[in-house]
């Protein structure tokens, strides 16, 4: 058979073979469609990395991070607004179906899959690498202050709204941003969470009989019934913990639900979210609007009881998902620090331009408190020894501060010219 031929590469093979399956599948030969499917996963995951273990651990690492406690030592964090609408859920949940519902009203627009939210935690990540802190998101979590926070809110607000200016709500449908509620409530307090839930059995298929060509590291975990029972368990774990942190604040929605009874569904989002019933939400394969995700066939489709319990038709097949899916959920002990009150750098440097250079040492000295490491906090208290005229020491700050951060180019100007007299006074001798 041409699909496995030696000669045909990458995702041409696979794509050929998930073809194969889905054509199988509509045959109602489900033992050659799994059979088809297992192939195009199994060659599949030989392009894209994916380590189950590492991403227990960074769910881990969320949630250690974003607890009760953190928000009520950061009241004033994050702006009111309402616009943001975020829908989420695991891959093939139901996540597109739910935004074109909801999107057919007059003033929600759905915006698709967008990448603010992770865009949001790059930034911050360039931040912390940039200022040689050690740190990284989402243990930086707690070094936001008010204002910094408010400026990030307001610009991914600035980026929905170029979206439809008009709109009362955007949504964003990416669905991983499940792991991201933590920072979306950081953000927007007040922001609606639609949570979309459905049969793992039905979700984890789904996935393996989905062509994602090999693309999505994130998605590494489709191509194996295991790695996906993990990592529903994760998910599922990361959702209790949300609606712990968040109690009654995030609304969820089941699949099986929407495909029962439709109006029903649609009345209790929308009534959600705070808006009036719309009618023309029930006809929302009718509008004509762009899906860019490999759900764009489904939702130009009304909504059939067939979609609930595929599964049985590959019952036989589920002991690999039922294995990762029940085992026992466990990540490595996470070392943590934590910050008593955040902004420690910002404002000991706006201290030191004011020339208060004893409040800026305090506060530069209580970041290096906790974080002994931090690179930028030790080049400014060697900025202030030097200009104390404690220069051995000050140049010892720097010249620590570049171990860790050597991109710094200015801090090694300051170095060199710290260094300067020294040498000058030695060659005098």
């Amino acid at each position: 058979m041409s699909a496995n031929l030696p000669s045909i590469e990458g995702s041409v093979r696979s794509g050929i073979l998930f073809q194969l399956a889905a054509a199988w599948e509509k045959k109602k030969d489900y033992q050659q469609a799994f059979n088809f499917a297992e192939q195009a996963n199994t060659f599949s995951k030989r392009f894209l990395k994916y380590d189950a273990k590492e991403h227990r651990n960074a769910s881990a690492r969320i949630r250690q991070s974003f607890t009760r406690s953190l928000y009520q030592h950061r009241l004033d964090c994050g702006v009111t607004s309402t616009l943001p609408v975020y829908v989420l859920g695991m891959p093939r949940s139901g996540t597109t179906l739910i935004e074109q519902i909801i999107g057919g009203h007059s003033q929600i627009f759905g915006a698709g899959e967008l990448g603010v939210i992770p865009q949001v935690i790059q930034g911050l990540n360039r931040w912390e690498r940039h200022v040689g802190s050690g740190r990284r998101y989402p243990d930086c979590i707690d070094d936001l202050t008010p204002y910094v926070t408010e400026g990030i809110a307001n610009n991914v607000l600035k980026e929905l709204q170029e979206y439809e200016p008009e709109a009362k709500h955007v949504i964003d449908k990416l669905p991983h941003n499940f792991e991201n509620i933590g920072l979306i409530k950081f953000l927007f307090p007040h922001a609606k969470i639609i949570s979309v839930r459905r049969d793992p059995r039905d979700i984890a298929l789904s996935n393996y009989f989905t062509d994602y060509q090999a693309k999505h590291g994130g998605m590494g975990f489709a191509y194996d019934l295991t790695q996906t029972g993990e990592q529903l368990a994760d998910h599922n774990l990361m959702m209790h913990h949300w609606n712990t942190v968040f109690p009654g604040e995030i609304l969820e929605i089941n699949y099986e639900d929407v495909v029962d009874d439709l109006e029903a569904s649609a009345r209790k989002m929308l009534a959600y979210i705070g808006v009036d019933w719309e009618p023309a939400v029930l006809r929302f394969n009718e509008l004509e609007r762009s899906v860019k995700t490999a759900s764009v066939w489904q939702v130009r489709q009304p909504i059939y009881k067939t979609s609930k319990e595929k599964w049985k038709r590959y019952q036989d097949h589920l002991a690999p998902l039922i294995q990762g899916t029940n085992a026992r959920v466990e990540s490595e002990p996470i070392t943590m620090i934590t910050l008593p009150e955040p902004g420690l750098l910002t404002n000991g440097v706006e201290l030191y331009h004011k020339g208060e250079l004893d409040a800026a040492e305090m506060s530069f000295k209580k970041m290096l408190h906790h974080n002994p490491g931090h690179a930028a906090c030790n080049y400014m208290v060697g900025l202030i020894y030097l200009s104390k005229s404690h220069k051995k020491e000050g140049i010892e700050l720097i010249e620590k501060a570049l171990k860790k951060a050597p991109w710094q180019k200015e801090w090694r100007k300051t170095l060199g010219k710290a260094k300067k007299p020294n040498q000058e006074s030695t060659e005098k001798k």
